[in-house]
């Protein structure tokens, strides 16, 4: 694999009026109705109209734009762009970029959606989905795919990537064939069967998921793969790398064939009635770019962003963070077709699989990870949670804030104080510890009743609403409408029956009297078995664990199955942790603010929710593994009122029905060690050097050694605010705007961009700037992608910016942002930067996208929402389109304020990163 193709960030200096047909698009040239179903073309460009039923059309013109309009269709699609001959793959054809702008009328009754990019390919067949919008209220989540491969940063944006395996219709008929997906991020990801995990992929984040079908293909009925990058935040229009979600998706071993198709796609379907509205596509182009797909020159979007070298993952760039073994690496690795890197190999990049190298321009396992550390040392924070020191030599599975962990007989243990890797921190979206395999002695106690269980002793049956108790075991049943009831045992089984409810639920368990914690009451577990009998019309249900608490009124979900065909998704909560292993599996954790029904009656309390990604019908839930993942979260449990096994279901439409039968469940106390959880560990969201603690407090910094990237303060809480592209005419107003709260920034300058540099007022600004306590560095003269310039051109144009600083401050930068986050593990960008006396690329960790949404500030407020601690540096611009003096500052003023709020500590990137930002 090309290591260029993986990390760059497609983007060159055109991107103003490439986006112009975001304002100004309307159809133009011939044009065709259809009314009917048909696959044609027009002008060279092929199009199609699908549905089942209803009343539909769709206009295809021949500069490629085109109209859908629907009526009562069950399902409808449209779509127009490349077709070829199925004999070339992508890296033949060349890089492939889609533009286009979306207009939404009068939808109604949507369930599903698709809007961005499809297509197919052969041998192997592959249905592929790139998803940048939905006509539906709610974003494509994890039931488009078996697998899911996590979010990435594409094209300047956040997706998800999906891979699913089906048999169908196909392009070549009824057959298997693979799908691929990547859909662009929102709020919500409601649905979920099993994901890849959380990608950067050029700039924004995806979830990516792989599903098997079978079904209809361009094949025929057969079996095929599905592939889904699904992006976090939906765009109306805007260019599409697709070329980039090809070569995030290959390295996640989803691997393609000769390109059939790859089309602007509108898709939108229902569930009920069917859906109604128009999609217009008043400008959308598929096409080829120089056939460099390791080139993006051709690529005038916006498809910048994050760094997907470094996504949110710390700084990994460490002196120290090389390999001393001798092509030596994780089989997780070397088993998909990747080689081992030589001996004194550098880190560029690390995921669950374990550490990346470079050589020869091509990915390699850079060695095993291991602690030089003596036996018997360890974080204190790990020992303090009732887990031992490993064993001198030990292999290092996971890093979280905590320390490093490593894994002796089937336990966590704390794997010495370091490792050779310093400050690679194994912390990205996806990176669940798959070596997870173990068990508490408690977790190893009889399953039998998976296979033999049945209900015994006596029994109660409801009716209607009751909340009640049987031989000590509390249990409660309650349905909105319906025809309902439940049977409870005294050996702790139920039965839940329901026909044509709106909600349902019936729980089992242990209730208390709210005066002891979790703490006091001891180890928690629960043991269950579900079968599923003629269950319909469900669309969210949660099977599991369900409690409260008091002081704080806490409810509270642990979900290993559901009864709908979707996982409950990122709806649940409106803030995401992240994804965690708990006793033995994945779980995604979430937290939620309501104010409603409670055990107190109506008032305000918190929810949790832990949610297994794999569904499971029988086996035992460590309940207090939850809690403590839950409090090493910051998420506060109160005095116990109760933990039961849960059975709910519910319906949007005209009610759910259906069994779901318990014939084993019991919740119990354990033998009390509340210390020691089990498998009470897992992932960790505050991805940043939180083991360090070192005092950065002075006013002189030392000088730097050497040339790292950096995504992350060194130490927690504290906030780098970071501005690009200055000066502009708004620098003097967001001087006075930090100057009012006292606070220090950054400002990565430009020479030739809009204030040039030879101008009297660049110099000015620049002298204010300094002056006033800021740090300024460089973000090169004339904001060209590095990676595609020779290592003179880069250093004509650093050498240039440098001359006119000085000129200004009599100070040379050492600090420089590369222009779109991108040349980490570059080895001309790199070794080039070095050579310049540059000590620190300083790339991101929280991007509001104002470069793409105008200066959105619910964005800003939801992605710097989620932040709890980590050592932060935000990027921000002093211009971007669509921009206003009013707009930029009141997106800096929303920021500063909710950080404060948080408790962050605003610095400067030197106080950030320990070190002088001057040469």
């Amino acid at each position: 694999m090309n290591y260029t193709k993986l990390i760059q960030f497609l983007a060159t200096v055109g991107l103003v009026s490439a986006q112009s047909f975001c304002s100004s698009a309307k159809h133009s040239g011939t044009s065709v109705t259809e009314y009917s179903n048909k696959v044609g073309s027009i002008s060279g460009i092929g199009y199609e109209l699908w549905a089942d039923s209803g009343s539909n059309s769709a206009t295809f013109y021949s500069d490629g734009s085109f109209s859908c309009s629907f009526r009562n269709a069950k399902d409808y699609l449209c779509r127009t762009g490349l077709s070829f001959d199925s004999t070339k793959s992508h890296d033949q054809i060349g890089h492939m970029y889609a533009d286009f702008k979306l207009v939404k009328q009068n939808i109604q009754n949507v369930d599903y959606s698709y809007v961005g990019i499809y297509g197919w390919t052969r041998s192997p067949l592959v249905e592929f989905y790139i998803v940048d919008n939905w006509l539906s209220q709610y974003r494509p989540g994890d039931w488009v795919g078996n697998k899911k491969h996590g979010d990435f940063v594409i094209d300047g944006a956040t997706y998800t990537v999906y891979e699913n395996t089906r048999y169908g219709p196909s392009i070549d008929g009824d057959t298997q064939f693979k799908q691929y997906f990547s859909i662009r991020q929102q709020a919500r990801d409601w649905v979920g069967n099993k994901k890849h995990g959380d990608f950067v992929i050029d700039g924004a984040t995806y979830t990516v998921y792989e599903n098997t079908r079978y079904g209809p293909s361009i094949d025929g009925d057969t079996q095929f793969k599905q592939y889904f990058s699904i992006r976090q935040q939906a765009r109306d229009c805007g260019k599409i790398d697709i070329t980039a979600h090809f070569q995030q998706w290959e390295k996640l071993g989803m691997k393609l064939g000769k390109m059939h198709e790859a089309k602007v796609l509108g898709e939108a379907g229902s569930n009920g009635s069917g859906t109604s509205g128009t999609a217009d596509f008043p400008y959308a182009k598929v096409y080829i770019g120089d056939g460099n797909s390791g080139n993006s020159n051709s690529n005038t979007g916006n498809s910048f962003g994050g760094n997907t070298g470094n996504t949110q993952t710390g700084n990994n760039q460490s002196s120290n963070n090389q390999s001393n073994s001798s092509a030596s690496c994780p089989a997780s690795i070397t088993k998909q077709g990747y080689k081992c890197c030589k001996a004194g190999c550098e880190v560029i990049y690390t995921d669950a699989d374990g550490d990346w190298g470079v050589e020869n321009n091509e990915w390699c396992g850079c060695g095993n990870r291991t602690t030089s550390s003596a036996s018997g040392t360890c974080s204190a924070k790990i020992t303090s949670q009732g887990y031992k020191c490993c064993s001198a030599g030990c292999v290092i599975y996971y890093t979280d804030a905590d320390g490093d962990w490593g894994v002796e007989n089937n336990q966590w243990c704390g794997c010495g104080g370091g490792n050779s890797n310093t400050n690679n921190n194994n912390t990205s979206n996806n990176n669940n510890n798959n070596n997870n395999n173990q068990s508490s002695s408690s977790n190893a106690s009889n399953t039998n009743y998976c296979s033999s269980a049945k209900h015994s002793g006596t029994s109660v049956t409801e009716y209607s609403n009751k909340v009640g108790s049987i031989s000590g075991i509390g249990y409660e049943l309650w349905a909105d409408s319906g025809n309902n009831s439940a049977t409870f045992y005294s050996d702790g089984s139920f039965s839940c029956s329901f026909q044509n409810a709106k909600d349902y639920l019936c729980r089992s368990g242990l209730s208390f009297d709210s005066t002891k914690t979790h703490d006091q009451i001891g180890h928690m577990y629960a043991d269950f078995k579900l079968v599923k009998q003629n269950i319909q019309n469900v669309d969210y249900s949660y099977v599991g664990i369900y409690g409260w608490t008091r002081s704080p009124l806490v409810e509270f979900y642990v979900v290993d199955n559901w009864l709908s065909q979707w996982r409950p998704g990122d709806w649940v909560g409106n803030k995401k942790h992240g994804d965690f292993v708990i006793d033995g599996a994945t779980y995604t954790v979430y937290e939620n603010t309501r104010y409603g029904p409670s055990i107190d009656g109506d008032t305000q309390f918190k929810q949790y929710f832990s949610i297994r990604q794999q569904a499971r019908d029988c086996g035992k839930i460590d309940i207090t593994a939850h809690f403590q993942q839950w409090e090493k979260l910051g998420m506060k449990l109160g005095k116990m009122h109760e933990a039961k096994v849960l059975g709910e279901a519910g319906s949007n439409g005209s009610g759910t029905s259906g069994t779901a039968d318990f014939p084993y469940a019991k919740v119990y106390i354990g033998e009390g060690n509340s210390g020691n959880a089990g498998n009470s560990f897992g992932g960790n969201t505050n991805a940043g050097n939180s083991g360090n603690t070192s005092n950065n407090s002075a006013t002189t910094y030392p000088k730097g050694s050497g040339f790292k990237f950096y995504t992350q303060c060194k130490n927690r809480n504290h906030w780098a605010l970071t501005y690009d592209d200055g000066p502009t005419q708004y620098a003097d107003s967001i001087l006075d705007l930090l100057k009012k709260y006292d606070i220090k920034a950054t400002f990565f300058l430009v020479g030739d961009m809009y204030i040039k540099s030879y101008d009297s007022e660049w110099t000015r600004i620049v002298k204010r700037m300094y002056n006033e306590g800021h740090v300024v560095a460089s973000h090169t003269y004339s904001h060209n992608d590095l990676t595609q310039m020779s290592s003179q051109q880069i250093i004509q144009d650093m050498q240039k910016l440098e001359d006119a600083v000085y000129g200004a401050i009599g100070k040379k930068p050492a600090f420089m942002r590369p222009p779109y986050g991108s040349g980490n593990g570059n080895q001309n960008v790199m070794s080039t930067l070095q050579n310049f006396g540059m000590t620190a690329a300083c790339t991101w960790h929280v991007d509001p996208m104002d470069w793409d949404n105008g200066g959105n500030i619910n964005y800003a407020k939801q992605v710097f929402g989620k932040l709890n601690g980590e050592g932060v540096i935000s990027l921000n611009h002093l211009k971007y389109n669509g921009d206003s003096l009013q707009g930029i500052i009141d997106l800096s003023t929303a920021e500063i304020e909710l950080m404060l709020s948080k408790g962050y500590k605003p610095v400067t990137m030197e106080e950030c990163l320990g070190m002088s930002a001057y040469k």
